[in-house]
Parts: C-alpha cells; sequence; structure tokens
C-alpha cells in the first residue's frame, strides 16, 4: 500500500492493510484491465440469457446476455457499457461456489481493514488537533502585553471642559507668536522658523483632537463573536471528532458484541474456505441465525452454510442440496452489503473497483486463501487488544 501512515497505527494492522489500495488524496482505485482469460468462470449448459434469467439478474444482464454467445463476452460487454454492479453480480453467479465465497469474504474483510483505517486517521486527526491547539496557547501566553496606547479622544462635557481649560495657553502661545520681536527673529533665522512652525502644528493638532466626536467601536460585542471554533470543538454543521467508548459500558459492550460476531461470521466463511465440508458449513449456518441483524456479516454467514453440501442441520434426515441459484444469492447479498457500509477512506467508485478487480482476479485464478486463517488470527488478536479502538 503506498501512502503515510500516522504513527499510533498498530504494525499488525498496517502490515494487514498493505494489500488495500492507498486511500485519498491519492488518486481512486482505477478499473481493472479485463483479463483475456478467466478459466475459472463456471462452464454452464445454458445458453446466457438463459442463464441470466435463471439467476434473475436484472434487465442490464438479460439485455446484453441476448447478444452474447458466452458469458465472457456478456462479462465483458458489462464492463465497457460500465454497468458494474450487474457485470459483479454476473461474476458472483458465474464463478464455483468456493472461489466466489473467497472474492466475497476477501473483499468484506478489506473494507473493515479500510473502515479501521479510517478511525486511527480521525484519531490521528484530533490528537494533531489538540497538541497545535496547546501550541497555539503556549504561543500566546509568550507574546509580551501590548504597550499602553493612547486614551481615545474625549467626548461630550469632557471635550467641552478640556477646550475651556486650554484656551488661556493658546490665547498666549498665539500673542506671543505674534510680537514684533518674535517675529522679527523668525524672518531673521528660517530654520527657527521651520521649528516654531513644527511646534505650531503640534499644538494645533492637540487643540483639534479635544474636538473629534466618537466614533463607532469596531471592537465586536461578545453577541456578535459567535462560538468558538478551535480544535477539538465541533465547527456548525461539522463532525466532532471520534470519542472512544469505555469497554466496560454498557454501550462499549454492545459494541464489542457486534465485533465479535462479525468476525465469527468471517471466522466460520475463511475455515469452509480453507477445508470446505459440512460441519463448518453447519457453523456457519449457526453464525447465521445467531446474528440478529441484517447485514454483510449476516449474509456471509449464510452465503458459507449456502455453499455447503446439504440444507438440513438436523442429525438425522433427508439430504437438501443448495442450488446453485441459492448459492450465488448469498454470495451476491453478501457483496452487496458490503458495498454500502458507511465509513473508510475509499471513495464510493474506488470501492465499487476494488470489488470488481478482486472479483476479476479470482476468475484468473490470482487470488489465493493460503495465508487466510493465518493473517486473520493477527487480525482479531489487534481487535481484541486495548490498541483496537471502540468508538461511539
Amino acid at each position: 500500500m503506498d501512502g503515510e501512515w500516522p504513527d499510533q497505527i498498530p504494525e499488525e494492522l498496517t502490515e494487514l492493510c498493505r494489500r488495500l489500495p492507498a486511500p485519498p488524496p491519492a488518486p481512486n482505485v482505477p478499473l481493472p484491465d479485463m483479463p483475456s482469460v478467466m478459466p475459472l468462470i463456471e462452464q454452464v449448459d445454458d445458453t446466457p440469457e438463459a442463464f441470466v434469467l435463471k439467476h434473475k439478474l436484472g434487465p442490464a444482464c438479460e439485455v446484453v446476455a441476448e447478444e452474447s454467445d458466452d458469458l465472457h463476452k456478456t462479462l465483458r460487454t458489462l464492463i465497457a457499457e460500465e454497468e458494474f454492479v450487474p457485470a459483479i453480480n454476473l461474476l458472483a453467479s458465474a464463478l464455483p461456489p468456493r472461489e466466489a465465497l473467497w472474492w466475497a469474504a476477501r473483499f468484506y474483510w478489506d473494507v473493515k481493514l479500510d473502515i479501521e483505517r479510517e478511525t486511527w486517521a480521525k484519531l490521528a486527526a484530533a490528537k494533531a488537533a489538540k497538541i497545535k491547539a496547546e501550541q497555539g496557547k503556549q504561543a500566546e501566553a509568550a507574546i509580551p502585553p501590548p504597550l499602553i496606547s493612547s486614551p481615545a479622544p474625549p467626548t461630550g462635557e469632557a471635550a467641552a471642559a478640556a477646550e475651556e481649560a486650554m484656551a488661556p495657553m493658546v490665547n498666549q502661545i498665539k500673542s506671543a507668536m505674534n510680537s514684533p520681536r518674535v517675529l522679527a527673529m523668525l524672518n531673521a533665522n528660517p530654520e527657527l522658523r521651520t521649528q516654531a512652525d513644527a511646534i505650531t502644528s503640534i499644538i494645533q493638532r492637540q487643540i483639534d483632537w479635544t474636538k473629534i466626536p466618537s466614533g463607532p467601536s469596531i471592537i465586536p460585542k461578545p453577541s456578535q463573536t459567535g462560538r468558538r471554533t478551535g480544535p477539538g470543538m465541533a465547527a456548525p454543521g461539522g463532525k466532532k471528532p471520534p470519542v472512544p467508548i469505555d469497554p466496560t459500558s454498557l454501550k462499549g459492550r454492545i459494541a464489542l458484541r457486534s465485533r465479535r460476531a462479525g468476525g465469527r461470521a468471517l471466522a466460520s466463511a475463511l475455515q469452509w474456505i480453507v477445508n470446505p465440508c459440512q460441519d463448518y458449513a453447519n457453523i456457519a449456518g449457526e453464525t447465521a441465525q445467531a446474528l440478529t441483524s441484517a447485514g454483510p456479516a449476516k449474509a456471509l454467514a449464510t452465503a458459507t452454510f449456502w455453499s455447503g453440501e446439504n440444507l438440513n442441520m438436523k442429525p438425522a434426515g433427508a439430504v437438501v442440496p443448495p442450488t446453485p441459484v441459492l448459492r450465488a444469492k448469498g454470495i451476491r447479498a453478501t457483496l452487496t452489503n458490503t458495498l454500502n457500509m458507511k465509513g473508510g477512506l475509499l471513495t464510493k467508485p474506488s470501492r465499487l473497483h476494488w470489488c470488481l478487480k478482486l472479483g476479476l482476479h479470482t476468475a484468473e485464478g490470482k487470488e489465493h486463501w493460503d495465508d487466510a486463517l493465518e493473517q486473520f488470527h493477527i487480525w482479531t488478536k489487534y481487535r481484541t487488544s486495548p490498541r483496537s479502538p471502540i468508538l461511539a
């Protein structure tokens, strides 16, 4: 992954997120190139039109499939026409169950990592703003007090009293300056006249100063200044910085429970992907039933159960194999719910392109789950540590 990480991000999370695209302000994730060969797209007996109708993939897929000879061409046309969501749904229905489930689990995991990456970015920004505010206060305290300025011009009765008090002195100065002896001295010495004119000008300005009427104050009143919007305080219409929750509080325990439920859903999917068997499919089914709220975690656990060989979870009874349509429905639901998750540093177009890129790489055989369990162990260890914040 390109880009710099804030110092506070734990090393284990940094390593996991290196597989993610660089977040903004880096450019958005570009649309991936179409592979020339996608060997993992299943060769079906149905025509593209019949395949699309059977999986109920919608009008865009139906229109394109009517003019296509195979699913590869249908997929290429959808992507060329920028019908990305229909292309994702078609690809999810055309991949084998194991590869399709890995794509859905990997994408769900990546989006959750991106949301955690945004959490750390917000916390780092809030901490930087707090430090900047403290530095600003220190710099403000170090500035010496301003020099005493001239008092404001007197107004009203004070101005009249000042003018009356200065009148005798003004008359004496004018009489002395206009005496024949002083005028003769000033005329004989030009430099002395210049100095006398300067003194007279200063005295006249002081006299005029006492007559200046008061003007409107330029200092705003407290009611005009508005609310302070410094670091750590939300500006009008802005968002407050994230606030970690106490894990011992009820709100914190609810948040922890939700995180554990999502972790169980991902764990059950990864277990089945690494070792497909009905026992792991049943565990995923039980996890899906335990999740009360709809969302990508429940959809992923359900898709894992539907990827097994038997929909009957009872120890005895007839085997009820899931249909390919049901499997694909679970995969598509997981991808759709994940695309709509809130948060994360990636923009909506970037997330969509990233989803499609992972799907195309899966169809090429370039995505594999070899180290999935090892990475999942690192991730869960981080998320249960004190360094993993639970936010309000």
